[in-house]
């Protein structure tokens, strides 16, 4: 566990040498750095509290403030605090190599169905495309690497928000808003969590032109140990994507997600 020396908080250190300094701000800082320098990347309000020697009302009011603006996020499965992805970057150590492992099983499913296929994570609050491994086809339905999609509008949007609690979920497009991307875009928060409800059921997300007018996508859950949640999908103009192939392009990414996962070292 990080710890700091006996005469300074988390983010007084600052204070005391810089009488410009904002205090509330360096202890944020603090608490970040702390999370950073644990050894499994993750620290319990209890733990943070213990090493920053504040309150521990104080400091859940500055760990909620970030997990709000994104800097933040709360592991669902042990309420553990995390660095949001954006602080990690595809050359890190060990979401580089989720990447590099990965794109094998997403070229063959390409080289399968010949459709474009994507690895995206949950970036802060919107979802982040970690590679992109394109269709052969002169016509398709293709994201650019690095961008960031809304969490409502996608199926990987959906795959990923299905991992997460129906409050954070609540929580994220409180603040992002849903605003339409196309003609069949979900604009309503209950309609949404009834669709997550089935996501979770079914292990698998659709995209019925809700990003793009004319295109359509299917995605499954990627649930990477010690990182926010992740998805793979399929997307493709709607006209070579039709919703009969749905269900054997999920069973597809599904077994390919189980392929990954198992080629990830623990």
């Amino acid at each position: 566990m990080a710890s700091i020396s006996s005469d300074e908080t988390v983010g007084e250190r600052g204070v005391a040498r810089d009488g410009y300094a904002v205090r509330s701000i360096t202890r944020a800082l603090g608490l970040l750095d702390a999370i950073r320098a644990s050894p499994d990347g993750g620290m319990s309000l209890s733990a943070l509290t213990e090493t920053a020697q504040l309150p521990k009302s104080t400091v859940f009011r500055y760990l909620a403030t970030m997990e709000v603006c994104g800097y933040l996020q709360r592991d669902p499965t042990n309420d553990e605090f995390r660095l949001a992805s954006f602080f990690l970057s595809p050359q890190s150590e060990r979401l580089g190599m989720i990447v590099r492992m990965a794109r094998p099983h997403l070229q063959a499913v390409r080289d399968q169905v010949e459709e474009t296929v994507n690895l995206a994570i949950l970036d802060g609050r919107r979802v982040a495309y970690l590679d992109i491994v394109e269709s052969p086809w002169a016509v398709s339905l293709t994201a650019r690497e690095g961008t960031r999609d809304p969490l409502h509008a996608t199926a990987l949007g959906k795959a990923i928000a299905a991992q997460l609690p129906d409050e954070r979920v609540r929580q994220i497009l409180s603040i992002e808003g849903m605003p339409p991307r196309a003609g069949n875009t979900i604009t309503d928060i209950n309609v949404f969590l009834g669709v997550l409800a089935d996501v979770r059921a079914n292990r698998y997300a659709v995209d019925d032109c809700e990003v793009e007018d004319g295109g359509r996508c299917v995605a499954v859950p990627l649930e990477l140990d010690r990182l926010p949640p992740a998805a793979i999908s399929i997307s493709a103009p709607a006209f070579r994507l039709s919703f009969e192939s749905v269900e054997s392009l999920s069973a597809l990414l599904l077994s390919t997600a189980e392929a990954i996962l198992s080629s990830i070292p623990a």
